[in-house]
């Protein structure tokens, strides 16, 4: 039908509980008016990041774990593409006690609390293993 229309939504992974979360997903948020006329054959969107990327590099490591206990059944693995573990995560999913749990091939192991650090959605953050904290540069403009 012809007119304007404010189409709203978000986008985000699929999962029954904590424990369930698929971190290998973006979450995406959609907010603009559009118009439709007789001649329209096709919609596109602009999605905004309603989330944010965390990625550590391969080398010297393990694995890595997200959890908020001690206890590895409560902790999600996670995915490896290449050279980078990586994860995405929305701000409101992280409890006061969330952390990364990465291990070493040396077989030692750091836990990083992440609750109090100040991500941004839309953006990503490179863990840097030389001064262990993240940088921050910004997300860029796809194709």
């Amino acid at each position: 039908m012809e007119g304007t229309y404010e189409v709203t939504g978000t986008s985000s992974p699929i999962y029954n509980s904590y424990l369930y979360q698929k971190l290998d997903t973006v979450y995406l948020a959609f907010k603009e008016n559009i118009a439709i006329n007789s001649n329209t054959t096709s919609v596109n969107l602009s999605a905004k990041y309603n989330s944010f990327m965390l990625m550590f590099d391969t080398d010297n490591t393990k694995s890595i774990e997200y959890g908020y206990g001690e206890n590895s059944s409560n902790n999600i693995v996670l995915s490896k593409v290449d050279n980078i573990y990586y994860m995405f995560l929305d701000k409101l999913s992280i409890a006061g006690n969330d952390r990364l749990r990465i291990k070493r091939t040396s077989g030692s192991e750091s836990n990083i609390g992440i609750s109090k650090t100040p991500f941004e959605n839309g953006k990503y953050y490179y863990f840097n293993d030389i001064t262990n904290s993240f940088d921050v540069p910004p997300m860029e403009q796809g194709n």
